[in-house]
C-alpha cells in the first residue's frame, strides 16, 4: 500500500528513477499518498481490485512491490507483470525465498535485503536534501506501555508513516 511506511518510500523513490508507478490505498489516505508524487495510479483497494484496474491493465507491469500483504498477492501480480517481470513482498511469504523460483519472472521473492554502501549514501543525500520524505507517524516510549501500544497501532493499519520507538530520554 502507498500508505505504509516502505510504501510512500518506494513511491518516491521509483518516480526518482522515472516509473510509471500504481500504488493501492484508501480514500482516507489518497491525499498523503498524491504528497509523494504519485498521480499516475492511485487505487482504492475497497473499491476495486488493483490487478482489474484499467490503468494498470493497459501498461505493461515491470515489477510488482506487496508492502501490505495483500490476499494473493503474488497470483494476482502474474495476471498484470510482463513474463520476464519481477515481484517482491516485504509482506507475504506466499512467494516463498528463493528469487529464481519462479520462471519466466527475473525475481520473485519475499524480502530482499542488500548491504550496500553506495546506495545508503544516495538514500540518506536523498533524505538530507528533502527529495525523500521519511513521515514519522508517531513516537512512542521505550516501555512496556510503549511496546503495547505501537504495536496496537500497528495492528490497526492506520498509520501513514513510521512509528517509532524512541530508547533515548528526552
Amino acid at each position: 500500500g502507498g500508505s505504509t511506511a516502505v510504501g510512500s518510500m518506494a513511491i518516491q523513490l521509483a518516480k526518482d528513477a522515472g516509473a510509471w508507478v500504481a500504488t493501492t490505498c484508501s480514500k482516507r489516505t489518497k491525499s498523503y499518498v498524491e504528497s509523494f508524487g504519485c498521480s499516475d495510479a492511485i487505487i482504492d483497494y475497497n473499491a476495486e481490485r488493483w490487478e482489474e484496474n484499467k490503468s494498470v491493465t493497459e501498461h505493461s507491469i515491470d515489477a510488482v512491490f506487496d508492502c501490505a500483504g495483500d490476499d494473493n498477492a503474488f497470483q494476482r501480480s502474474k495476471i498484470v507483470l510482463k513474463e520476464d517481470g519481477g515481484f517482491l513482498s516485504i509482506a507475504s511469504f506466499d512467494v516463498g525465498f528463493d528469487p529464481n523460483g519462479h520462471p519466466p519472472l527475473s525475481y520473485a521473492a519475499f524480502m530482499c535485503l542488500c548491504n550496500n554502501p553506495e546506495h545508503q549514501d544516495k538514500l540518506s543525500s536523498m533524505v538530507a536534501s528533502k527529495k525523500l520524505k521519511v513521515v514519522i507517524a508517531d513516537v512512542f516510549p521505550f516501555t512496556d506501555e510503549g511496546l503495547k501500544m505501537i504495536l496496537s497501532k500497528q495492528m490497526e493499519g492506520k498509520l501513514c508513516g513510521k512509528a517509532i520507538l524512541s530508547i533515548a530520554n528526552n
